[in-house]
């Protein structure tokens, strides 16, 4: 690896980390793309990496959620051991496509479909969710758990961190506001991502072409890691902060890149 990648992850996990932290996900949708379309790795390798990167990312994320008082344990308790149980599953899935370019168009097929989900929201904000209410009083807690779920799957199959899955279900079908759900899914993922990483990374000499894959992830991983929590730190400062139809807007642009880049780049 030249110093050029090696300048170019750095970069990456900044990006990665500010928009974990803003916007409660691992930073995979930054992280992937870049691994595989600029750096040059096929897609198990990059979501081995990711994932990896979503633990630093998802430590000092869920800690300024925690000081600005937007976890709360009663909706981590709900979400996080589904999340935890099915992100397995969710590995073994990714697992089955030997061709890594099919998994790219999973990952850019689902990213499409959340950038139709998140526009709509930008076009009509929910009036529930646009009160800046952050009470968990309406929240519908077994839908916590089913969420949680789905989110571990996802979060396996996809190598994402979970957020793109959680944050939205949380808020359209368990009625968690908004930052609650970003706090609980960044929260989560202090759990979920270590074992999710350590199960997609350890297999990937079965399914990835890159010579010496655990210690190439692990070394990619690291050099992301080093902008990544710097860059998880501010966007968790900048949640309380940012109007929330701003923060669905960059969410939809990003995803529309990555869902741009694996569908048609």
């Amino acid at each position: 690896m030249d110093l050029v990648d090696q300048l170019i992850l750095v970069g990456t996990g900044l990006g990665a980390g500010l928009m974990g932290g803003l916007l409660g996900i691992g930073g995979s949708v930054v992280m992937i793309p870049i691994i595989v379309h600029v750096v040059g790795r096929d897609q198990h390798f990059a979501q081995g990496a990711a994932m990896l990167v979503n633990v630093f990312v998802a430590i000092p994320a869920a800690l300024r959620h925690h000081k600005g008082g937007r976890v709360r344990m009663e909706l981590v308790q709900w979400f996080a051991p589904t999340t935890v149980l099915f992100i397995l599953c969710g590995v073994w899935l990714s697992n089955q496509f030997e061709d890594p370019k099919q998994l790219g168009l999973v990952f850019g097929v689902f990213m499409l479909a959340e950038v139709v989900n998140t526009m709509v929201k930008v076009i009509r904000p929910p009036n529930d969710q646009s009160s800046g209410q952050e009470t968990t009083d309406q929240v519908r807690f077994p839908a916590v758990a089913s969420v949680g779920a789905l989110t571990g799957v996802a979060a396996g199959l996809l190598g994402i961190g979970g957020g793109v899955v959680s944050v939205p279900l949380m808020t359209t079908f368990a009625k968690v506001p908004l930052r609650l759900a970003i706090a609980t899914s960044s929260a989560a993922m202090i759990l979920s991502a270590p074992l999710g990483a350590y199960r997609k990374v350890w297999t990937l000499p079965e399914m990835s072409s890159v010579e010496g894959p655990i210690t190439a992830a692990i070394t990619t991983a690291a050099y992301m890691a080093v902008g990544a929590v710097v860059g998880a730190r501010i966007g968790a400062g900048l949640t309380g902060n940012v109007p929330i139809r701003w923060i669905r807007a960059v969410f939809a642009a990003l995803l529309a890149w990555v869902s741009w880049r694996f569908l048609v780049g």
